[in-house]
C-alpha cells in the first residue's frame, strides 16, 4: 500500500501514540490474593505481557520503516533541500525584520547641534554626555523592507512546494504492516 508523505507523517505520530498507550499497559508484576489460582493467573498475565511486547516491537518496526522511507523520499524529491532553504530564509528574515523597522540615521546637522549643546551645557548625569543615532540610512532601511517582503514571498513559495511534494510523494508500506495498522484501526 502506498501513502503520501503527509499521511505517513500523521500515521507515524498515531503509531507513536499507540505505542505509548500500550507501553503504559505493560506490567511485569502480578498481584494475587489468597483466592488466586497462581498457575492460571501467571500464565494469563505472561500471555498478555508477551502479546503487548510483540505488538509494541512490531509497531516500532512500522514507525522506523516509515521514518526511513520518509527520509529517503525527502532526499530524493528535494524536500530536504527545501527544508534547509526554509531554515536559512527564516533566519535571514528574523535578522532583517527588526532593522527594517529601525529609525534612520539622524541628520548630520542635528547630530552636530546636539553635540554642541553637550559641550556648552552643564551635565546633570553621565547619560547626558552622548548623542545616539542609528547608522542605517533611509535607503538602507527601505532596502531591508524590500528584502523582508522578498523573504516572505520566498517562504510562501517554499511552503507551497513542500505541501505539493508531501502530497504527491508516496512511500510503500509492507502488507504485514498494513494488516497490523488496520487491526489497530489506524488505516
Amino acid at each position: 500500500m502506498k501513502i503520501n508523505l503527509r499521511k505517513a507523517s500523521h500515521l507515524e505520530r498515531d503509531v507513536q501514540t499507540l505505542i505509548t498507550d500500550l507501553s503504559d499497559q505493560l506490567e511485569s508484576k502480578h498481584q494475587m490474593d489468597e483466592f488466586s489460582k497462581p498457575l492460571d493467573e501467571l500464565a494469563h498475565a505472561t500471555q498478555v505481557f508477551d502479546k503487548l511486547i510483540t505488538e509494541i516491537v512490531d509497531l516500532r518496526d512500522i514507525v522506523f520503516h516509515i521514518r526511513k522511507a520518509i527520509a529517503v523520499a525527502n532526499a530524493q524529491v528535494g524536500v530536504t533541500n527545501l527544508l534547509a532553504d526554509k531554515a536559512k530564509t527564516e533566519q535571514n528574515l528574523k535578522m532583517l525584520v527588526g532593522y527594517s523597522k529601525a529609525r534612520p540615521l539622524m541628520p548630520l546637522d542635528e547630530i552636530h547641534s546636539r553635540l554642541q549643546i553637550i559641550k556648552t551645557t552643564e551635565r546633570s548625569s553621565y547619560h547626558d554626555c552622548y548623542v545616539t543615532t542609528s547608522i542605517l540610512s533611509e535607503d538602507k532601511i527601505k532596502m531591508f523592507k524590500e528584502d523582508v517582503k522578498s523573504y516572505k514571498r520566498e517562504l510562501r513559495t517554499i511552503d507551497a512546494n513542500l505541501l505539493e511534494l508531501n502530497i504527491k510523494t508516496e512511500i510503500e508500506l509492507l502488507p504485514s504492516m498494513v494488516t497490523l495498522l488496520q487491526e489497530e484501526g489506524l488505516l
